[in-house]
């Protein structure tokens, strides 16, 4: 049986972004010298989960996709077609 990890920042008031959909407020936590854990937990997982939201934000970045090597899941309706080989798209209801 898989494990399912969840790693996710949220603010102290339990969100990822602002209410304009920025998440900003992490560039305050990005250091050389801390990841918080980051490295660790990456390496020991090898698909990932995300909403669509955040993969259209992760689009925007305008750089490599950055979970290269990883199978990534996205759940979305309103997505249809992914843009990497790793990428799949969930658009249906998911029952476990």
């Amino acid at each position: 049986m898989r494990q399912l990890k969840l790693y996710i920042a949220t603010s102290l008031d339990g969100y990822i972004a602002t209410a304009d959909g920025s998440v900003e407020w992490l560039d305050a936590y990005q250091s050389d010298e801390e990841d918080y854990g980051y490295h660790q937990f990456y390496d020991s997982v090898d698909t990932l989960l995300m909403g669509g939201n955040t993969y259209r934000a992760i689009l925007g970045f305008g750089c490599d996709w950055p979970y290269a090597g990883k199978q990534t899941w996205v759940l979305s309706r309103s997505i249809q077609e992914a843009t990497s080989g790793q990428v799949g798209i969930i658009s249906h209801d998911a029952h476990l």
